[in-house]
């Protein structure tokens, strides 16, 4: 069942970063990054058991409480870019380099982070992640 669940964090991962290719800005416009701290915290996805927690101009991600990506966060009032750094290797229990990045629009309503428009095979991305 925890590989189960793990692989669902990896397709929630893959997911993110489809649906910013898909879905999202080519990084034309948009604004800079004012990281304001309104995205600082836990997040928690209301169906996958992940979560991302944002501090300042990092960021780090976890699939059941383990370790799965880290990187850097920049955001404006409807502009989020996440520049993954590291993901966890398990087979060594290190940070291995990784390179990717995501640029996507959100909507912040309090507590409460929605993202919508994931189509087909990551659709269980859309929905709310609370803190």
């Amino acid at each position: 069942m925890k590989n189960v669940l793990k692989l669902l964090g990896i397709i929630a991962l893959a997911a993110v970063i489809g649906f910013s290719m898909a879905a999202c800005s080519d990084g034309g416009g948009g604004g800079g990054g004012g990281n304001d701290g309104s995205l600082n915290g836990t997040w928690t996805h209301e169906h996958i058991p992940m979560t991302l927690t944002v501090s300042g101009s990092n960021y780090t991600s976890k699939v059941e409480g383990e370790n799965f990506g880290k990187g850097t966060v920049s955001y404006n009032s409807s502009t989020i870019t996440l520049k993954t750094t590291h993901a966890w290797d398990d087979v060594h229990s290190k940070w291995a380099s990784y390179s990717e990045t995501t640029t996507c629009s959100y909507t912040l309503s309090g507590n409460s982070l929605t993202i919508s428009g994931v189509v087909g095979d990551y659709s269980d991305m859309n929905g709310v992640w609370t803190r």
